[in-house]
């Protein structure tokens, strides 16, 4: 998206990372069971008639929060007159000059997760076992003055390699060049 008022280019990115589902069975049940809960306290205070839209305002809340969450950009780049812009729910906001960005790369780490185990419900958090090791990262912005990390939670590696290069293309097309092949002064 290009703005050209004023002479200013402005050119913008929406950074949205997978979204970060939790697999645990306790997160399903408690989806699965609040709008049946919340219509069974309104019965339970005397109030019958409206249980039944009770429960189904309640599941389209939690099912408008639960997609408004997921949709809403994660961080927007925007890049103005040589400059990068940084800002969103999800960071604190920070403003840096193209030439003082060095490089866009990954900041990875291997993750051992608990999975649970077995068919019968009684047992799932008992007999659980530790899942294999999985690569997650997160994309860092290096400056002359350190480090920008776009998220503090990682992601998949894959999903963060493939929006660390949509972002480096985004910025080379705004005229960003990576230290490594800038000229030599």
């Amino acid at each position: 998206m290009s703005d050209r008022s004023g002479g200013e280019r402005t050119d913008v990115l929406h950074y949205l990372p997978e979204a970060q589902r939790t697999r645990s069975s306790a997160i399903a049940i408690y989806t699965l069971m609040a709008p049946l809960f919340a219509g069974m306290a309104v019965a339970a205070f005397g109030y019958g008639e409206v249980a039944l839209p009770t429960i189904f305002v309640t599941a389209l809340a939690m099912y408008l929060y639960r997609r408004h969450d997921r949709s809403t950009p994660y961080i927007t780049l925007q890049v103005t007159s040589g400059v990068l812009h940084l800002k969103g729910r999800g960071h604190p906001g920070a403003t840096i000059r193209l030439e003082d960005l060095h490089d866009v790369s990954l900041d990875s780490k291997s993750v051992e997760r608990v999975q649970e185990a077995g068919p019968m419900p009684e047992l799932r958090f008992i007999n659980s076992t530790v899942a294999p090791a999985v690569d997650e990262s997160r994309i860092e912005l290096e400056t002359r003055d350190g480090s920008v990390f776009l998220t503090e939670h990682r992601v998949s590696n894959l999903d963060a390699s493939e929006w660390s290069n949509k972002i480096r293309r985004f910025l080379r097309k705004n005229g960003w060049v990576p230290e490594d092949e800038r000229p030599e002064s």
